[in-house]
């Protein structure tokens, strides 16, 4: 039996065939997939138009939902913003303590990532807003949002603004320069005014004639676009390496519709692992012709390098890699860490930290308030972000003996001493050398001033009494 009479076999058990509905399911663009969306008109990249597209935040969380990437361009630098956490620097120790134990209880590290992440999702930035006790007891009044927050009894939330859309920014003064509120955004939440004591507002290249910034979304959406294309085609690639070609007389006797219809079926049985039954004529010959593709490796690593360059994270970690310790020579990842410090947590974070902790210090139901009146002030203090990566042991012993060499050499050609050099190790702080008077604290410096004056009284009488 041959192809033809075999095929006339199925489709007489399949019954009449569809022109039309065979033409759509054979004879179609792989890359379109109307079940994900992919090929269609949301996955098409844009050229520069020349003017501003924004993305609403319905879609850009779409975006961010759908690629992986962008989930990697948004979260990677605001987890690792906050993942070490901060130092509270300070003389007292105690008020440190209290300080890092109240950011806990209101899970700030938590609600500061989540700030970042939608504000790298929405061109109109997030917001951060500070939720007094006293504020839930007012049963839905909002009036007490435009006056000073002043000092709150206690802070018992902060809240942080995920769609974008619902902040309204209006520049009151765009052209008057001259005047001390000249570009200054004023920030409404659905509508209603909040004053600026309540909350932070972070927003990236904010732009005052287009009242919105661009978000990372934005940036990298194109890329992501091709990136997700070349994935997806990457199989239908791979496949069209081999192909399979069919010599049969009988092939010629048949109509277009019953040889699309035919493809079809042979295409099933070869993508399902089926076996081919040959017949005995020898006109009829299946074969496979293999194809060698090159460059595309070339090609898949070029669409990467612009995906990583577009979001601003290096490639290792925009493409999944754990980032925390660094080796020599990973000068992308070193670079990243500084930009995290400069953009992220200089830029953005310490600022609201330093809103927050001065809340803190205010709530006159707060243990930090309580502390800070039994001590008749507030102590000097500076927050310190802990970084965010470490030195594998290998490059950090290298770093060591470098050093020790660099200080060898000053020492033998007299540029410092042995003491001045140990000062420059923090490993040796402790040290005292044996010459040195310890430092005293003004407690321990008045108790000793004490003791040496009871001591000088002691033998001063019983040297009067020895006369």
């Amino acid at each position: 039996m041959g192809f033809l009479d075999r095929f006339k076999k199925q489709s007489a058990q399949a019954g009449p065939v569809s022109s039309g509905t065979m033409l759509q399911n054979v004879v179609h663009d792989a890359m379109i997939d109307p079940l994900t969306g992919r090929g269609g008109e949301n996955e098409k990249a844009y050229a520069a138009e020349g003017h501003f597209n924004r993305i609403p935040y319905a879609r850009a969380m779409a975006y961010y939902t759908a690629s992986w990437f962008i989930q990697n361009a948004v979260d990677r630098p605001a987890r690792d913003a906050v993942r070490e956490w901060i130092t509270i620097e300070c003389k007292d120790p105690e008020f440190s303590r209290l300080v890092i134990n109240r950011l806990d209880e209101l899970k700030a590290r938590e609600v500061l990532e989540k700030l970042l992440r939608y504000q790298r999702i929405n061109s109109r930035g997030s917001m951060i807003l500070a939720v007094a006790e006293e504020d839930t007891n007012l049963n839905g009044d909002v009036s007490h949002q435009t006056k000073d927050i002043g000092s709150p009894r206690k802070l018992c939330k902060l809240n942080v603004t995920e769609d974008g859309d619902r902040i309204h920014v209006t520049v009151p003064n765009r052209f008057d320069i001259t005047k001390t509120n000249y570009n200054e955004p004023e920030i409404r939440h659905y509508g209603a005014v909040i004053h600026p004591s309540r909350y932070r507002w972070i927003v990236e290249s904010f732009n005052t004639e287009l009242l919105q910034g661009i978000s990372v979304v934005q940036r990298v959406i194109d890329a992501a676009k091709v990136l997700d294309s070349s994935i997806t085609s990457s199989g239908r690639i791979m496949a069209n390496l081999g192909n399979y070609v069919v010599n049969s007389d009988e092939l010629t006797n048949l109509s277009p519709e019953q040889r699309i219809a035919w493809l079809h079926l042979f295409k099933r049985m070869i993508d399902t692992d089926g076996v081919i039954a040959m017949g005995n004529q020898s006109q009829e010959i299946v074969s496979k012709i293999q194809t060698t593709l090159s460059g595309i490796g070339e090609a898949f690593d070029f669409i990467q390098e612009v995906s990583a360059g577009s979001s601003g994270v290096p490639k290792a970690v925009a493409f999944g890699r754990a980032f925390g310790v660094v080796s020599a020579g990973d000068f992308d990842q070193l670079n990243y860490a500084a930009q995290v410090k400069s953009e992220i947590q200089e830029k953005h974070l310490r600022p609201v930290l330093y809103w927050l902790i001065d809340l803190l210090c205010k709530e006159t139901q707060g243990s930090v308030y309580k502390y800070i009146q039994s001590k008749g002030g507030i102590p000097d203090w500076e927050l310190e972000f802990n970084d965010i990566f470490k030195i594998d042991p290998n490059t950090e012993a290298d770093i060591r003996v470098k050093h020790a060499q660099a200080d060898q050499l000053d020492y033998t050609m007299g540029k410092a001493t042995a003491e001045e050099l140990r000062d420059l190790d923090d490993r040796y702080s402790e040290l005292v050398a044996p010459d040195d008077p310890p430092e005293l604290t003004d407690e321990e410096l008045e108790k000793e001033i004490g003791s040496f004056t009871d001591q000088a009284f002691d033998a001063l009488r019983k040297r009067r009494g020895a006369a």
